[in-house]
């Protein structure tokens, strides 16, 4: 059964319950991430495009110094937790020797590397998918052509994203597990959920099943490759797993009682259900 999360109180949470974003488990690690330091290219970098990994490594071509004819393109590992995946952060990445302002990538003559760069990481990212941003190396070299413009590296991020103890993703989707009582599933109850803003209410219907799924529309992650396609601010959803778990310790004799009354109720109304359909077919045929 999957039916849409809500009742009173969906929605974000920002605090209180087990789930709140302030002091609780699930509040500190959606902060944000981690630039913010200056360097020579600090908030120089151009975000250009992010497609599906898979790709072989670019190889780097000619004319990197040229007058803006190609730019080399090297590949580089960027492992991101999920929080930094899933809200967007900025990142340093060192920029290795033979790429600097003064000589050709692969360590020519004056090359001494260039340095640190900070590249902005959209939010919604996934494992395995590559961010390309290009980057300033300083200016032209020795020798340039008057006006030439500035050589630029052209930086193949591929995202290496830590899984999260809490979120499974698909895509922009989420999945959470929520645990439950069997009485609580049987009854029905309101129960706060994580999520990436903190927590949201969702109704468990009475007579919920283990494996059954409750939606939260809206409550995924953006995807960064959709662009306008999508709108802007569209998100995937969420989706709560129901977790009916049965009791740890055993079962007392009172609840044994209990459980035996439930058993017998219960099929004598699923035999007088049988019962009634029997005499609907036979007043249909008669």
């Amino acid at each position: 059964m999957e039916s849409e999360g809500g009742g009173p109180g969906a929605g974000a949470g920002a605090g209180g319950g087990p789930f709140g974003a302030a002091g609780g488990p699930f509040g500190g690690p959606f902060g944000g991430g981690g630039g913010g330091g200056q360097g020579p290219f600090a908030a120089a970098d151009v975000f250009e495009h992010l497609f599906g990994g898979g790709a072989g490594v670019d190889p780097i071509f000619g004319a990197f110094f040229g007058g803006g004819a190609g730019a080399a393109v090297v590949e580089a590992p960027l492992r991101l937790t999920f929080a930094e995946a899933a809200r967007g952060t900025k990142k340093w990445v060192d920029i290795g020797p033979g790429l600097g302002g003064g000589g050709a990538a692969g360590g020519a003559a004056g090359g001494g590397g260039a340095g640190p760069a900070e590249v902005s990481i959209p939010a919604g990212v996934d494992d395995g998918q590559a961010v390309v941003v290009s980057v300033p190396l300083g200016p032209p070299p020795p020798g340039a052509p008057r006006g030439a413009p500035n050589p630029r590296l052209r930086l193949r991020l591929r995202v290496q994203v830590e899984p999260d103890r809490v979120f499974r993703r698909e895509g922009p989707h989420l999945h959470v597990d929520a645990p439950l009582r069997l009485a609580e599933a049987l009854l029905g109850r309101a129960l706060r959920v994580p999520t990436l803003d903190g927590g949201a209410e969702v109704f468990v219907p009475p007579g919920t099943m283990h494996g059954d799924v409750l939606r939260l529309r809206g409550k995924g992650l953006p995807d960064p490759r959709a662009g306008a396609r999508a709108g802007a601010g569209a998100k995937g959803d969420q989706f709560v797993h129901v977790r009916v778990a049965k009791p740890r310790n055993g079962l007392t004799d009172r609840q044994r009682e209990l459980l035996a009354q439930f058993d017998e109720e219960e099929r004598a109304k699923t035999q007088q259900q049988k019962e009634k359909k029997e005499e609907k077919k036979k007043a249909a045929a008669a």
